[in-house]
Parts: structure tokens; sequence; C-alpha cells
């Protein structure tokens, strides 16, 4: 029998491969080595057999790296996850804190999607997965973060930025609505998390040019910023909301 690896430019005799049937062990290196077989017979006749390719299955690698995740906040589900191709993969997600020195295993995060609820102390927390296919080879995905931005929602057409989630205050900072009326209501409850909060600031330029007539705003407003209102040439009516 004569091989070539995929590596080299030559066919070289297999050592001891000296009857009809070649049996090995498949290493990586191998993996689509050519062979072929030289049959002589008593009369010093040749004859030589097709050259044949040993195939791996599916290549065992990350195809797809998981990605940074960006929340309006806590309190929101947050979701990581990769894609590997190969046999008998097992995976194993780790996480490290801001606070924190080095990375932990995640209990249960045992599967190529990690889904967890993201509470304040995950903020730009960092996670990778290690995945092992079934010949016990590893690879090491990308490392990401989980990153918490601006929180902002919407009721009734009214957009809320949250601003001091410790003491759970927003500001109105937008509106899309379609009503000439809108009422302002003191304790909005975001619509994801279902946490209560207290509007104490209208924003700047928050209901520039849009034609309301009237406004309700709750008495917990102490701050209303530039141009809050500019353009509001129907605005006749403020009164204070519930």
């Amino acid at each position: 029998w004569y091989y070539k690896k995929a590596t080299a430019s030559k066919f070289s005799a297999w050592a001891n491969g000296t009857t009809d049937t070649l049996t090995f062990t498949a290493v990586a290196a191998f993996e689509n080595m050519q062979l072929y077989c030289i049959v002589t017979d008593g009369n010093g006749e040749t004859a030589k057999s097709d050259t044949v390719t040993l195939k791996f299955g599916e290549e065992f690698k990350i195809v797809k790296q998981p990605e940074d995740v960006e929340y309006g906040g806590a309190g929101r589900e947050a979701t990581f996850s990769l894609e590997a191709t190969g046999t008998g993969l097992s995976y194993q997600w780790y996480y490290k804190k801001a606070t924190a020195s080095k990375f932990s295993a995640w209990a249960n995060g045992t599967t190529d999607t990690l889904t967890f609820t993201a509470v304040a102390a995950f903020e730009n927390m960092q996670l990778y997965c290690i995945v092992t296919d079934g010949n016990g080879e590893t690879a090491k995905s990308d490392t990401v973060t989980l990153k918490f931005g601006v929180d902002e929602f919407i009721i009734s057409g009214v957009i809320y930025r949250v601003l001091d989630e410790t003491n759970r205050k927003v500001a109105v900072v937008g509106f899309d609505g379609s009503t000439t009326t809108p009422s302002i209501p003191k304790n909005p409850v975001h619509p994801l998390t279902s946490v209560t909060y207290t509007v104490t600031e209208i924003g700047e330029e928050a209901f520039m040019n849009k034609g309301i007539i009237s406004i309700a705003l709750p008495s917990t407003i102490t701050i209303i910023r530039a141009r809050a209102f500019k353009g509001c040439s129907s605005l006749a009516t403020m009164t204070e909301s519930d």
C-alpha cells in the first residue's frame, strides 16, 4: 500500500501495508489522505488499484460566533448562541462579571444557546463557550459582552427613558401617538420588565412640533427641558394628570 497525506507532495510505501487489507487508526493528520495498492503476482506482473481518499465527516469547527448583546437595562431576557459543526458536540459556557477576576463555568450552560435574565449585576459581563467534539477536540468561541444601553419604552405613543434605575425615575423624551390630548401618568409600568417608574422630567424637544391641543402632566415632574413644547402652536391647556 502507498499513501500521500494532504500536506505531502508524493506517495510513500506504508510500512507493514503488505496484505490485501490495510487497517489503521484515522488520526487527524490523515484527513483527505490518498491511498492505492500495488498487487504483484508470482511472475512479477503488477497491477495498480484505484486511488482512494480517506475522508472525515463534517469538519469540527465553530461556524458562527456568539455576538455582543446590548439591552436597554436589567430585567430583560438575554440570549447568546453559537453554531458549530462536527459530531458528538458538547458545550460549556463560561462567564466573568465586571467585578470578577476570572471566568467561571455557567451551571447548566451546556447547550449551544445560553439564555438568562439580565440582572443589574450582569452589566458588562463577559462570556465565551468551549465546544468539545466526540474525539475530545475543543474549540473556544470569541469572548462577548452583555452591555446595557439606554433603556427606553413606549406606552400609548409616549416615549419614556429610564434616568435612574435605582430610584425608578424616567423622563418623557418623545411622543409618537395620534391623540391630540395626551395624558402622562405619574407611574408608567415598563411593558417588558413590569417595573413601575415615576415620571420626573420632560425631555428636550419631547413634544416639539406635535399637534397637541392639551396635555396632562403629573405633579412628580420637576424639570421641563428646553424646547419641550416648541412649535406646539395649538397647545391651549396644560392640566395635572392622575
